[in-house]
């Protein structure tokens, strides 16, 4: 013969305890939404120039960064071979007053300061500017391959 298994039935929870459950779920989701209101607007992306164009007409290849007037960080926007044009996209905004730098191995070649008017009617084209490769020369940098 075999056994019979009895199973019992399951305790149903107490009126009380459900509507309590209930209620911690329906808080929670309040709690959740509440602190996603806060935290999106930190989120947002900053805005950006959707092309930025640099003409490097040197013989050495250039790194270039930008900053703001604040100077409080540096952007690393690219870098480009001797003698090219590179179109670099959606660059972070710096706001009303782009400062550029300029290296190459190691060295320092400089600054461009630009207000953002200019750089609009530039279209958002800048050039590695003379006293880069002026700026190789004295510290004697070989140019690029």
């Amino acid at each position: 013969m075999t056994p019979s298994v009895v199973s019992r039935p399951r305790p149903q929870p107490l009126p009380q305890a459900k509507r309590r459950d209930e209620l911690l779920y329906i808080a929670l989701a309040l709690a959740a939404l509440s602190l996603v209101a806060l935290v999106a607007p930190a989120l947002e992306l900053p805005p950006v120039v959707p092309e930025l164009t640099v003409d490097n007409p040197h013989q050495w290849n250039v790194s270039v960064t930008v900053t703001d007037a604040d100077r409080e960080a540096s952007l690393a926007v690219g870098s480009l071979g001797r003698e090219t044009t590179q179109t670099f996209l959606r660059t972070t905004d710096q706001g009303e007053r782009w400062i550029f730098s300029f290296r190459y191995g190691g060295i320092d070649g400089g600054e461009l300061v630009l207000s953002r008017t200019e750089l609009e009617e530039a279209g958002w084209r800048i050039e590695v500017p003379d006293e880069f490769a002026a700026r190789m020369r004295t510290a004697g940098v070989s140019p690029s391959a």
